[in-house]
């Protein structure tokens, strides 16, 4: 049998360490918040670039068609696509996007247009703008080239 006074201090030890483990968790528990808003951010990041570039190919679509000119172009796609439900984020998970489409005057010798894309998009937690710029091919202008 081990005598008494060799078992002193072992309370001590366990509640230092409890001690240190809480204190972790309660460190990691409020990173999470951030966490959750980085994750809504980029998502909806993720989603202005999808929306732009479908907003890129209807108008390839339709340049390859003639049907395009210079100016404003309104969003070409479904209305639902220009918002994203909240998520398991809840009410921060959730965006609305914005869609600008100018198309600039296409050059004499060029059988093209320059497309600007800008979308902006504001949400629980997330608020941002990107623009993206291309070509869009015109089907009259290369008809009559050739």
């Amino acid at each position: 049998m081990v005598p008494r006074w060799e078992e002193r201090g072992f309370l001590l030890l366990e509640t230092v360490l409890a001690g240190i483990s809480l204190m972790l968790l309660i460190l990691a528990l409020q990173f999470y918040p951030q966490a959750v808003r980085y994750d809504v951010a980029e998502s909806c990041r993720a989603r202005a670039v999808f929306l732009a570039r479908g907003q890129m190919e209807a108008l390839r679509a339709r340049g390859a068609e003639g049907e395009i000119g210079p100016g404003e172009v309104p969003w070409l796609g479904r209305e639902e696509d220009l918002q994203e439900a909240a998520g398991e984020a809840g009410p921060e998970g959730f965006c609305r996007f914005a869609l600008l489409t100018e198309i600039g005057p296409q050059d004499p010798e060029e059988a093209f247009y320059p497309v600007k894309i800008t979308v902006r998009w504001d949400g629980g937690a997330a608020e941002g703008e990107m623009s993206f710029w291309g070509r869009v091919e015109h089907a009259k202008k290369v008809e009559q080239r050739t």
